[in-house]
């Protein structure tokens, strides 16, 4: 699972389409030259890329017909994101920003995630966002699709009091419930897309270079039925 990050203004539209193919092309290596001369054989335009490659479904989820691999898009900021695999995937990327978190949280999310955010604050928000959009661009119904109460990203666990006075805590000798980002929705698979400052990211392509600026912060999520490491490359 390889996720392709670019910075720059441009990357809707014709852009997009354009960085989607490059991180196709890289991660397929010589069979993606090979695949598009089979494709634009049987649209009868042998020797370029098939018009109309990269389709949506009616909920904006990006494929590509009768293709063996998997990919998502997020976009925040001047930061693109790509996540290709080989089974089907979500991705999204978040450049915090100030905004009325905890209004925007009782809105769109579970109470249980509503409190999760009230302990947590901003970046608390942004690990829930994140999570809850790769879920739905995972399941190719997106925002709009599916509401974001319906699912929870956060789930209440019991703590035990030993674990509180192990904490430090005083240990009452009752169960305490504790609020966690869930590892899983329905069977699906979450983990963090971690974009540091100072990775040591191999560059593919003809970007402003890898890495994050000084100072600067990303919120990502990746979800799938199988957990993989994913490997970050810079277009």
């Amino acid at each position: 699972m390889i996720a392709y990050v670019h910075r720059g203004a441009e990357h809707k539209g014709a852009a997009g389409e354009t960085l989607i193919q490059a991180a196709l092309a890289d991660y397929m290596g010589a069979e993606w030259e090979n695949w598009l001369k089979e494709a634009a054989g049987r649209k009868g335009a042998s020797g370029r890329v098939p018009d109309g490659l990269i389709r949506r479904t009616p909920h904006g989820k990006p494929y590509i017909e009768d293709f063996p691999l998997y990919f998502s898009i997020s976009h925040s900021g001047e930061l693109w994101v790509c996540l290709v695999a080989e089974v089907e995937v979500g991705v999204d990327i978040q450049v915090p920003k100030p905004l009325p978190y905890e209004k925007l949280a009782k809105r769109f999310f579970t109470e249980t995630e509503a409190a999760y955010i009230r302990q947590g604050g901003l970046e608390a928000f942004f690990q829930v966002w994140t999570r809850k959009e790769a879920y739905v661009k995972y399941t190719g119904l997106g925002f709009s699709g599916m509401g974001f109460s319906s699912f929870s990203v956060v789930e209440a666990r019991k703590r035990s009091f030993l674990d509180g006075a192990e904490a430090g805590g005083t240990g009452t000798g009752e169960d305490q419930l504790e609020l966690v980002l869930a590892s899983q929705v329905a069977g699906i698979l979450m983990q963090p897309l971690v974009l540091e400052l100072g990775q040591e990211l191999e560059a593919v392509g003809p970007g402003l270079g890898p890495g994050l600026l000084p100072g600067e912060q990303v919120f990502g999520a990746v979800c799938g039925k199988q957990k993989q490491t994913v490997v970050v490359r810079w277009l």
